[in-house]
């Protein structure tokens, strides 16, 4: 299904769920507070699993040509200047 398509179903879906929670509001307040509580419950819960599956998602913190960390070489002369300096400032 393409996402226009997708959209306008999603939003007549809604349109119709208001217009349901609308009369029944009118006619039968006992079924509408059981059937938004209903709907509320469920939507706290798809809330909930969306953010542990957020939360359980790895960030991928190398570059897309480097697969694995053993390809990654790191240059420490420059560490090992600043620590020599730092060295001089600390024993001199």
């Amino acid at each position: 299904m393409s996402k226009k398509k997708s959209l306008f179903v999603t939003i007549l879906v809604s349109v119709l769920t208001v217009a349901v929670l609308y009369g029944l509001h009118d006619m039968n307040r006992n079924i509408f507070s059981i059937l938004v509580g209903i709907l509320a419950v469920y939507g706290f819960l798809n809330g909930a699993a969306n953010f542990c599956g957020w939360l359980g998602k790895e960030p991928v913190l190398l570059p897309a040509h480097v697969k694995s960390d053993d390809d990654i070489q790191i240059d420490v002369s420059t560490y090992d200047d600043i620590l020599a300096e730092m060295r001089g400032e600390v024993d001199g």
